[in-house]
C-alpha cells in the first residue's frame, strides 16, 4: 500500500512538473514588455538627440526673425520695385513655415553668422547692416564669386541642370541661363543657411526622415512642412538670383 502511494505520488508530482514547464514555455513565448516600457524605448530611439538641443521659445524666433529680415533687406536693395510686394507676401509665408518647423522639432532657433546673437540689436542700425552684410557677402562669395566658371559647373552642375535646361527650351541664352540656374541654387542654399544654421538643418531633416521618429510622431506632417518651406525658398531664390 505504501508503496502504490509513493508511485502515485511521484505520478502526480510528474504530471505537475510538466506543466508547470510548460506554463513557463508559454508564457516564454508570449510575454511582451508593459506597454509603457516599450513606449519609452520607442521614444528613446525616435528622438536619441534631444537632449543636446535646447527647446523652441518665441521671444528668440521673433529676435532671429528680426535678423533675419535685414539679412534679406541687404539682398532685396537691388530688386525691381514691381516684385516687392510679391516678395513681401511670399517671404511672410516663409517665415510662417520657418517658425512652424521650429515649433515641430522643438528645437532653439539660431541666427546666422559666426559670432552673431540677439544681443547684436542693441548697436545702431548702421552698424548691424554693415556687419551682416559682411557676413552675407563673405558667404556669397565662397559659395559663387570666387569659384572659377569650371568650379561653379563642377560643384552645382546636378542641382541646376533641370532649370538652365528649361530656360533654354524657353528661347533664352544658354550661358544666362546656366548663370542664372547657378545664382538661384546658392541662393536656395544661402536661404537655408539662414533660416536654419549649422546643427538646426541637419535636425530638421534626420526628423523627417527618420523611420524610428517617424513610429511615435506625427512625421508626415513635418515632411509637408518641409517641403513648403523648400518650394518656398525655391521661389525667393529665383527672385533674388536676378538682382545678386
Amino acid at each position: 500500500m505504501f508503496l502504490c502511494d509513493i508511485e502515485k505520488e511521484n505520478e502526480v508530482m510528474e504530471i505537475a512538473r510538466k506543466a508547470l514547464l510548460q506554463e513557463r514555455q508559454y508564457a516564454q513565448k508570449t510575454y511582451k514588455p508593459d506597454l509603457l516600457m516599450e513606449a519609452a524605448t520607442k521614444l528613446q530611439s525616435a528622438d536619441f538627440a534631444k537632449n543636446l538641443y535646447e527647446p523652441f521659445d518665441n521671444v528668440t524666433f521673433e529676435g532671429k526673425a528680426a535678423i533675419d529680415l535685414l539679412y534679406y533687406k541687404h539682398l532685396l536693395d537691388k530688386l525691381d520695385e514691381s516684385y516687392g510686394k510679391d516678395v513681401q507676401e511670399l517671404l511672410a509665408q516663409t517665415y510662417r513655415s520657418i517658425k512652424s518647423i521650429y515649433e515641430f522639432v522643438n528645437i532653439k532657433p539660431l541666427i546666422f553668422g559666426k559670432g552673431i546673437d540677439e544681443t547684436i540689436l542693441e548697436n545702431s542700425i548702421d552698424k548691424v547692416e554693415k556687419k551682416l552684410s559682411v557676413v552675407l557677402n563673405e558667404t556669397i562669395d565662397n559659395l559663387f564669386y570666387s569659384l572659377t566658371p569650371e568650379k561653379k559647373i563642377e560643384k552645382y552642375s546636378d542641382r541646376v541642370l533641370p532649370l538652365a535646361k528649361k530656360l533654354v527650351v524657353e528661347h533664352n541664352d544658354p550661358d544666362e541661363s546656366l548663370q542664372f540656374s547657378i545664382k538661384s541654387c546658392v541662393l536656395s542654399e544661402v536661404l537655408t543657411k539662414i533660416a536654419f544654421p549649422g546643427v538646426n538643418w541637419s535636425r530638421v531633416k534626420h526628423l523627417s526622415e527618420s523611420e524610428d521618429f517617424g513610429l511615435v510622431f506625427d512625421q508626415q506632417k513635418l515632411v509637408d512642412l518641409v517641403e513648403t518651406f523648400t518650394t518656398q525658398i525655391d521661389r525667393l531664390s529665383k527672385y533674388l538670383a536676378v538682382c545678386v
